[in-house]
């Protein structure tokens, strides 16, 4: 879970993002372009905050900014 509302699943060689629990994206495993691009839509559209993406994909708060 990324918030109460907003979920990440991996579920046979695709990464699905819920948000209350219906599907809105999905990548292939290793798709980093895809997966950057539904990240800058998450936080655009005001679903998430770049900590919490940070703190889910154990990755830096400046590497989410940028």
């Amino acid at each position: 879970m990324i918030i109460l509302t907003l979920g990440v699943k991996e579920h046979e060689g695709f990464v699905y993002y819920l948000h209350n629990w219906i599907p809105i994206f999905l990548h292939k495993i290793g798709d980093l372009p895809k997966f950057r691009y539904i990240i800058t839509n998450l936080i655009l559209e005001g679903l998430c905050s770049n900590q919490y993406i940070a703190d889910t994909f154990y990755v830096f708060t400046n590497s989410v900014s940028r």
